[in-house]
């Protein structure tokens, strides 16, 4: 019974430890860079409008929900991918909690779809968004969403990891 028990708390201890940056796929580096104006307009998108989802057809079709990205932000993105993303992954990490959600949100947009984003920005809590996710899984959920942002953005330029 002891070792059964000894077994399963090993088991929760590794699993509970975070990702070291050095298993974090790497992303591609890029010779991409944003102007001063470029950097200003996306973050004043993202500090201004705050995550908001729509319907993409609300008589026919509620849900599901899409996340309405902002113009500038797209419009960058386009233009500029991976240096859009890298900006927000900085948001991400540094941004007061709702811009930094609102950043995770844009980033599965942009590289995932936008329901994906949307479910996003309908369950995160900035009340709770730099608190940690639970006793095995000591990562807030800012570092949480990073991650999956870093694994979101690797795949999408990258490809996806070989299996193990």
């Amino acid at each position: 019974m002891f070792r059964r028990w000894l077994a399963s708390a090993a088991l929760l201890s590794l699993l509970s430890v975070p990702i070291r940056a050095a298993e974090e796929p790497k992303l591609a580096d890029t010779a991409e860079r944003l102007t001063a104006a470029e950097k200003k307009a996306a973050r004043l998108a993202v500090y201004d409008n705050g995550p908001r989802t729509a319907s993409r057809d609300l008589r026919s079709r509620p849900y599901p929900r899409v996340l309405v990205v902002p113009r500038e932000v797209e419009a960058l993105y386009k233009a500029k991918p991976q240096a859009t993303t890298r900006l927000l992954l900085r948001i991400v990490e540094g941004g007061r909690a709702w811009d930094s959600i609102h950043a995770v949100c844009l980033i599965e947009v942009l590289v995932k779809s936008p329901e994906f984003g949307a479910i996003t920005a309908q369950g995160a809590d900035p009340d709770q968004w730099d608190d940690v996710i639970s006793e095995v899984n000591r990562l807030t959920f800012r570092e949480h969403s990073r991650q999956v942002c870093v694994q979101l953005i690797a795949e999408k330029e990258l490809g996806p990891a070989p299996k193990k």
